[in-house]
């Protein structure tokens, strides 16, 4: 009987070791899939906005002043300016950035969430594009302090703000304590200042 009893134990032990390791093995395994998600949504919003950058630095008028939302043939939104677009060629080509609707997915706590995917398009040509996960993208030319511009002519900074969830619905899992990431400058284009002098 005695030894009966001892394996009995010695078996129930076992098998709560054993569940132990699976659930710790479980958990290192979220918590790889949840910084492997934040990784890629970081290296894409990173890649986009050496691009916003690039072409904000380089901007020498703008088109509107705010995204105009008018929308059309499939986007909600775009913002056009004219820059420089090559470190080369000093000719200043017209560029745009337009918002496009990419889908959307439940977030607890949230509800529906839009997503978003910007395409940059120079002369018409798309010639690079967002992450399709963007939730928020917002452009607004400013004047020498800073307010909103009133005029193409008084614009003199750009203020480009975006937010980007996960590429990987990390939601449903347990843990996830970083959702999504935000962006946000306030560019002060050389070309676009000189131009009123």
């Amino acid at each position: 009987m005695q030894f009966l009893f001892d394996n009995i134990v010695a078996s129930i032990v076992g098998a709560v070791i054993l569940l132990m390791m699976v659930a710790t093995h479980h958990r290192n395994q979220l918590a790889s899939a949840e910084a492997t998600s934040y990784y890629m949504l970081q290296q894409q919003v990173l890649d986009f906005t050496s691009t916003v950058q690039r072409d904000m630095q380089n901007v020498s008028s703008v088109e509107n002043l705010t995204e105009d939302t008018t929308g059309g043939e499939g986007y909600v939104g775009s913002f056009s300016f004219r820059a420089q677009t090559s470190p080369t060629d000093t000719t200043k080509r017209l560029v745009t950035y337009r918002r496009k609707e990419a889908g959307s997915r439940y977030r607890k706590g949230e509800g529906n969430v839009t997503f978003y995917q910007i395409e940059r398009l120079v002369e018409g040509n798309v010639t690079g594009g967002s992450i399709g996960t963007l939730t928020d993208w917002a452009v607004q030319v400013l004047n020498e302090e800073g307010n909103p511009a009133s005029t193409a002519g008084d614009a003199k900074q750009i203020r480009v703000a975006l937010a980007a969830a996960s590429p990987v619905d990390v939601d449903a899992r347990e843990g996830v304590t970083i959702r999504d990431t935000r962006w946000q400058s306030t560019f002060r284009p050389r070309m676009l200042r000189d131009s009123s002098l």
